[in-house]
């Protein structure tokens, strides 16, 4: 597949996860609930800082890019923040079923071949004992609690939001729209009537993505 680039078009120095949270950064925006629980809503801004300090716990753990990163937890912040902090330190996140056997355990984790394994604190006995029977190098961090034995997820509270920069440095960094000269958009723009700008602002900047479209909201169906 050939990548058409204009000459001197912008880089977005992150991944798809920056491209997520982007839009929602910034005081008001970043104040929006992301998810709502039983104990209280959480804020795009409160799960992105967490999300980065998970992917630099993993980082700080030895775990680089493409290595893959499987966990298992229940229902609350934690889940997308280990999803996406994995996947904004460049890892491959591999959710699994917090109600396996002890064999579809050992099975997912062997096959993957998962540097790290994520668990719930009630699963941290049986994960342990996975790893010492199969002589796995496997780093193993428990969510929900302290297990004897075992890392915390919460060692993560330790680091700095974003990629070790300070909070009031990753406040300040440029958006999208000051990036590319064009807010990002989505189908839920539609309504509104401000994605054909937004796609043909795009597409001058010589994002490929949406080469195809035509003038339509969505690609035509493949013959």
């Amino acid at each position: 597949m050939t990548t058409h680039k204009k000459a001197n078009q912008p880089v977005w120095p992150g991944n798809i996860v920056d491209y997520l949270f982007e839009p929602h950064r910034g005081a008001a925006a970043g104040a929006r609930t992301f998810l709502t629980m039983p104990d209280g809503d959480v804020s795009f801004d409160a799960l992105y800082r967490r999300v980065c300090r998970v992917g630099n716990l993993l980082t700080m753990a030895g775990i680089a890019p493409g290595d893959r990163v499987l966990f298992s937890v229940f229902d609350g912040a934690d889940f997308p923040a280990i999803f996406f902090g994995a996947m904004k330190m460049g890892a491959i996140s591999l959710p699994l079923n917090t109600f396996l056997t002890k064999k579809d355990y050992s099975y997912y984790i062997k096959d993957s071949g998962a540097k790290a394994v994520i668990v719930d604190k009630s699963l941290a006995p049986m994960i342990g004992e996975i790893v010492k029977e199969n002589g796995l190098a496997v780093k193993v961090f428990v969510s929900g609690g302290a297990v004897v034995g075992f890392d915390e997820l919460e060692m993560a509270e330790l680091f700095e939001p974003a990629n070790g920069k300070a909070a009031t440095k990753e406040a300040a960094h440029t958006t999208l729209a000051e990036r590319f000269g064009a807010s990002p958009f989505s189908v839920m723009d539609a309504r509104r009537g401000w994605w054909i700008d937004r796609k043909r602002a795009w597409l001058a900047s010589g994002i490929q993505s949406e080469a195809g479209r035509g003038e339509e909201l969505t690609f035509a169906l493949s013959a």
